[in-house]
């Protein structure tokens, strides 16, 4: 197979919920192209939901090295590190994304649960309101893409 029908494969299998196979398509296709961001980001989104924590982070950091302006990037790395119970390196990565993208409603939200995983009460309601105030209409949407359960007590007081 080549890069384009590893790809196809790999996103065919994700959306069959079959992250283990799309998981080796897009190791293989790493092999062709190691620096590609996107095969990085999909590779690494597969090794998360798979439980394999620190697979997963390393393609994360890897993204981030070849695009450190990218706002989603620092987000999904965030994320991994959320699973990690690594509180303290999700919020930089989140402030980092909300650094680059001032409307990014659900790194707000995210930084307010990992704030409040931290016990840091007036940061966490600090973001957590401001994840209301800029995306109420798209917030849920969003936090549903990445498999976020928000609770009525996620609002802020």
């Amino acid at each position: 197979m080549d890069l384009d029908d590893l790809i196809a494969e790999g996103q065919r299998l994700l959306s069959q919920t079959k992250f283990d196979e799309a998981a080796a398509a897009f190791a293989k296709a790493l092999e062709l192209e190691p620096d590609n961001v996107g095969l990085l980001v999909a590779h690494g989104a597969a090794m998360l939901t798979l439980g394999q924590h620190a697979e997963a982070l390393a393609d994360f950091d890897r993204a981030v090295v070849l695009q450190p302006g990218s706002a989603r990037l620092h987000f999904r790395r965030g994320m991994g590190r959320m699973t990690l119970m690594d509180f303290t390196g999700a919020v930089e990565d989140f402030t980092v994304a909300i650094d680059l993208d001032h409307s990014y409603a659900v790194a707000f939200y995210c930084r307010g649960m990992a704030y409040d995983s931290l016990g840091k009460e007036q940061e966490s309601q600090d973001d957590l309101r401001r994840a209301w105030v800029l995306g109420s209409a798209t917030l849920q949407g969003e936090l549903d893409k990445y498999g976020i359960i928000r609770t009525d007590m996620d609002k802020p007081r």
